[in-house]
């Protein structure tokens, strides 16, 4: 069964005022209701997505008095399964340091490859990664900057990462993963990452 786990943004976009990112998210799920007629596909969101959503609801109730956002919220909350958090806090760390170093020291070559300007997760991301990885999730984005260490982590040219405004996976060639996993480091932390899973 394919599986798509659902960043924040995906939802929040249904009705967001920019028609780009809004027609962006309306594409993805008539994507999805496609492939259901052919596929077994389900849709979830991890734990850290509804805890998101459903603390932006104060925002959108108690300050800026958004009816659309709140409505959207209470509309796709039901109806999606949460993924419980799998991750503690020693991996969420290591998911952050593995991220710093591949978008640090591999800059060049992923900006040539990925025209996005990368950055490491923030904890809350981190946790979002690492619940579709260990639940062989696809994860759809728009933030896909912070997730790139996902191509790292899954077999090149796995369609694991997918780019909510390009409407399109994200992929990273096979020679750039090769040296990605050729560094010590980067398997030092790796294997630490595996024995705490």
């Amino acid at each position: 069964m394919k599986q798509y786990m659902l960043d924040t943004n995906c939802i929040r976009y249904q009705v967001n005022k920019n028609r780009t990112l809004k027609r962006a998210s309306k594409r993805f799920f008539q994507m999805v209701e496609q492939e259901k007629e052919s596929d077994s596909v389900r849709l979830v969101i991890p734990e850290e997505v509804k805890e998101e959503l459903i603390n932006q609801t104060y925002g959108f109730r108690e300050v800026f008095d958004n009816e659309p956002e709140l409505a959207n919220i209470k509309h796709f909350l039901p109806q999606l399964p949460v993924i419980k958090n799998n991750i503690n806090y020693e991996e969420e760390k290591i998911i952050r340091r593995l991220a710093a170093l591949v978008t640090t020291r591999f800059r060049q070559p992923l900006i040539a490859e990925i025209d996005k300007n990368f950055r490491f997760p923030q904890a809350s991301d981190a946790r979002i990664l690492g619940s579709a990885l260990k639940t062989d999730s696809i994860l759809v984005t728009n933030n896909t900057r912070e997730f790139i260490l996902l191509l790292f982590l899954v077999p090149p040219q796995s369609n694991r990462l997918y780019d909510l405004e390009k409407a399109d996976y994200l992929h990273i060639s096979t020679s750039l993963y090769n040296l990605v996993w050729k560094d010590e480091e980067f398997l030092e932390l790796y294997q630490a990452f595996r024995q705490l899973s």
